[in-house]
């Protein structure tokens, strides 16, 4: 393909998106006739004006355009909508197309914006860290990964306790100590602690 064309979201409001359209050319300067983008529903039906940007000729480098969407047929945009722009070149139409939907893009999940509640967590899946390699195609691919804030090595901590509060009815005094020492609520802190009793029958 001569132009790679994305649109993204950028802020939403119940009836208004802000969107990033970009722009570029992968094999030297590309024609552009016009670009527009408009807001449809999940059965494609149009909510918004086609709005037609002031891009059009020769475009020889990358480019990107904010630009604001309205729902004008209906008070807000539903859930499931997406965010359709069009790029006409001489020979060939390029679409491309994104939700409207916080938290559903790609992006999104692999940064783990949203943690899981530890009661969801499945016990009989194993997982291991990326090999460098595998890292590093990874960030080939999507290079927002190596840029992810706060991203740092996982450190283990040890909780060291006397085995004689593990015993007899202690076993609240751990379950506090527990709570307090990683602020875990009561239920999380009553699952490390059976846990930690497992591991200790094996």
């Amino acid at each position: 393909m001569a132009l790679s064309f994305q649109v993204l979201l950028e802020e939403r409001q119940p009836h208004l998106v802000y969107v990033s359209v970009v722009l570029e050319p992968q094999d030297g300067p590309v024609h552009v006739d016009g670009v527009t983008v408009q807001l449809f529903t999940r059965k494609r039906e149009p909510i918004s004006a086609v709005l037609l940007l002031p891009i059009a000729g020769t475009l020889t480098h990358s480019m990107v355009s904010s630009v604001e969407l309205r729902a004008t047929e209906l008070p807000e945009i539903p859930a499931g909508s997406r965010i359709v722009g069009t790029v006409e070149l001489r020979e060939e139409i390029v679409e491309a197309t994104c939700s409207t939907d916080l938290a559903t893009e790609l992006e999104v999940h692999v940064l783990g914006r949203r943690a899981l509640p530890m009661k969801t967590q499945r016990v009989d899946v194993e997982m291991s860290w990326l090999e460098d390699s595998e890292y590093e195609r990874l960030v080939k691919r999507f290079p927002w990964i190596d840029a992810c804030p706060g991203l740092v090595e996982a450190e283990i901590d040890v909780v060291e306790t006397d085995e004689t509060v593990r015993g007899g009815n202690d076993d609240l005094d751990l379950a506090e100590e527990l709570k307090d020492s990683y602020g875990l609520d009561d239920e999380n802190a009553r699952w490390l602690q059976e846990l930690m009793d497992e591991d200790d029958g094996i």
